[in-house]
């Protein structure tokens, strides 16, 4: 059976999640404060959850640091690829039944960004952006 060649892309994992997340739109969710002014829901979590175990099948032996805090720790200068994830980002604006949340994926090695994507569902917008390097060690140019 064939595989998708987008389906291991953040940018399709931060779809299928913004899906998750989607679920409870506008539905007035059961809302707990994390601390003053930053809140979580059900969806933020099954978000993580799910965004976290499609990571970790994807690439495995690469930890996720997560929002929500179901990722791995994460120590300060390690060495090698890491995931970061925001499962529901703008989950006030998500509570409230604005549109202007989105689910971001990002992968770092080290302190340089690979690769990341941010997707906008209720908004019908996506972002992806990854590190090019040319031949010479730097990132081409477009004209």
């Amino acid at each position: 059976m064939g595989r998708n060649r987008r389906s291991g892309t953040p940018t399709a994992s931060g779809q299928s999640r913004a899906g998750v997340a989607r679920a409870g739109f506008r539905s007035r969710p059961f809302v707990q404060e994390k601390g003053e002014h930053d809140l979580v829901t059900r969806f933020d979590r099954a978000s993580e959850a799910l965004l976290v175990e499609r990571l970790g099948a994807l690439t495995p032996g690469v930890p996720s640091v997560a929002e929500e805090g179901s990722g791995e720790a994460h120590e300060p200068g390690r060495a090698g690829p890491v995931w970061y994830v925001d499962p529901l980002d703008g989950t006030v604006n998500f509570v409230h039944g604005h549109p202007f949340w989105c689910v971001s994926v990002g992968l770092m090695e080290g302190d340089e960004p690979v690769v990341g994507a941010v997707v906008a569902r209720e908004l019908n917008l996506q972002w992806m952006g990854f590190r090019v390097s040319g031949g010479n060690g730097e990132a081409p140019r477009g004209e």
